[in-house]
């Protein structure tokens, strides 16, 4: 049986699929990389991705899930930084490229897709093309003009629209629907072993809970609501791939691991980098692993 793990989109909020991977680690007592055989991420879930098949040696990773949940906590801050001129630029990107490009360059460098521990497929849209872009491993391996940095792959598939500027044309790769990248892990799969029985996990990083208001029709009120929009955009298509993907796979074979995000505590936003809401949705993973025993419990027994 091919194991594959599909991990959402989110900023920030990808603080609670790391600290999931690190509770299933630390009761297994082997890396994701050792675990699954294909890794799948969109946008912060992608940033993961190239994180757990990161190698410097060939052999081992270097990233344990609980190093990686140290990246947003040391480093979403320089990643959601906004200078004070960014203030006055009215409906261009939130953030600038230097602070998370400084931090993806700082934690995967050099090491390109080919060398990846496991099978990786980081999701990203073409803008100039008009068409998604995936990122494969696979790809990687066969073709040297497919072979990119790790760094890239992850810098790609996180330029989410408004909050960073895109590269070379390429935005995140929930604009497309792959916010929840579980049916693209799901094809990938069925086409990379043919025949195969198969078992996905998928992690969220949080549902919203209620419904964004368009109130304000003018001003601010419209920038505000174009953000809003955004959000919809890239969290809206979650609900439909959950349920194309628990239709295509026997009950037992998929697993989906996910929490509401309710109230203020933790933010839902995808840029809140402040130490309180850091803390607040290490809480929240805490709380989404101790909801979902049973199922946490069936992946630990399989990964054995």
């Amino acid at each position: 049986m091919k194991k594959v793990l599909s991990i959402d989109g989110g900023g920030i909020r990808g603080i609670a699929p790391a600290r999931i991977l690190s509770w299933l680690e630390s009761k297994t007592g082997r890396p994701s990389a050792q675990t699954w055989d294909l890794i799948v991420g969109t946008s912060t879930g992608g940033i993961l991705a190239c994180g757990l098949v990161h190698t410097t040696d060939g052999k081992t990773p270097t990233y344990s899930a609980a190093q990686l949940l140290g990246l947003y906590v040391d480093h979403g801050a320089e990643i959601f930084h906004r200078e004070w001129y960014q203030e006055l630029a009215l409906l261009k990107v939130r953030y600038g490229a230097a602070g998370i490009e400084g931090v993806l360059k700082k934690y995967y460098g050099d090491t390109k897709l080919s060398a990846s521990l496991t099978d990786i497929l980081v999701t990203a849209f073409d803008q100039s093309r008009w068409e998604p872009r995936f990122f494969k491993s696979r790809k990687a391996r066969a073709s040297a003009s497919d072979d990119t940095p790790l760094w890239y792959a992850a810098r790609a598939t996180s330029a989410a629209p408004t909050y960073f500027p895109n590269i070379d044309g390429l935005v995140d790769g929930g604009v497309m629907g792959a916010t929840n990248p579980s049916m693209v892990a799901l094809v990938e799969a069925r086409a990379t072993w043919p025949g195969e029985d198969l078992f996905l996990l998928s992690i969220g990083t949080g549902h919203k809970d209620g419904a964004v208001s368009s109130s304000g029709s003018s001003g601010w009120g419209e920038l505000a609501y174009l953000r809003s929009l955004v959000d919809m955009l890239l969290d809206g298509p979650e609900k439909v791939v959950e349920r194309e993907v628990a239709d295509s796979l026997p009950p037992d074979r998929y697993v989906r691991i996910q929490g509401t995000l309710s109230g203020n505590t933790p933010s839902s936003a995808m840029d809140d980098a402040s130490a309180g809401n850091i803390q607040a949705l290490i809480a929240f993973a805490d709380q989404i692993i101790a909801q979902n025993q049973d199922a946490l419990q069936r992946v630990v027994e399989l990964a054995k």
